[in-house]
């Protein structure tokens, strides 16, 4: 393969790769927003790349929510606290994450079993505590909050499908 098939082959990757993180994304804000609605809650999402970076993914109980999907935690014992990302590895860094532009207050981290749900500025004011790390693909930067860390921290965990986590829930204000 010469050069610039190569090259055409890694864009057509970053590409597929974007959009198929875009319909996860998708999929785990409609989950989210669905399962906070059955509990109780109000839950809207911001649909549009304009809106998201403006206000978050979704808004709970009138308050605006950065939602990230941490597929390791279960493995780790650590949850990915994004501060940083890129398109590609060729492009700059933007604030994402604890660090998004957007209004923000709540940031949510989890998977399809449970999410936590902490205050950013609680995270922003760990954040210097934590050595920033870079992921594999160089497009996320975060640091990795260790489970009884993000316990102490969190402002209340939230179980999915009927599901219980330690048996701790705490309720949001």
């Amino acid at each position: 393969m010469g050069r610039s098939d190569q090259r055409a082959a890694e864009v057509s990757d970053g590409v597929s790769y974007r959009a198929e993180c875009a319909r996860k994304a998708d999929a785990f804000e409609q989950f989210n927003c669905d399962g906070f609605i059955s509990t109780g809650r109000t839950c809207t999402r911001h649909i549009g790349m304009n809106a998201q970076l403006r206000f978050g993914d979704l808004r709970i109980n009138g308050r605006d929510a950065e939602l990230k999907f941490d597929q390791l935690h279960h493995e780790t014992g650590n949850y990915y606290i994004e501060v940083a990302e890129r398109r590609s590895a060729a492009r700059a860094w933007v604030n994402s994450g604890i660090y998004a532009s957007s209004a923000a207050h709540w940031y949510i981290v989890g998977d399809y079993t449970h999410v936590l749900v902490f205050e950013r500025a609680v995270l922003r004011s760990l954040a210097g505590d934590h050595r920033i790390i870079e992921i594999e693909r160089r497009t996320s930067k975060g640091f990795l909050l260790e489970r009884a860390e993000a316990l102490r921290t969190m402002k209340y965990i939230q179980p999915w499908r009927g599901r219980t986590w330690n048996g701790t829930t705490r309720s949001i204000e």
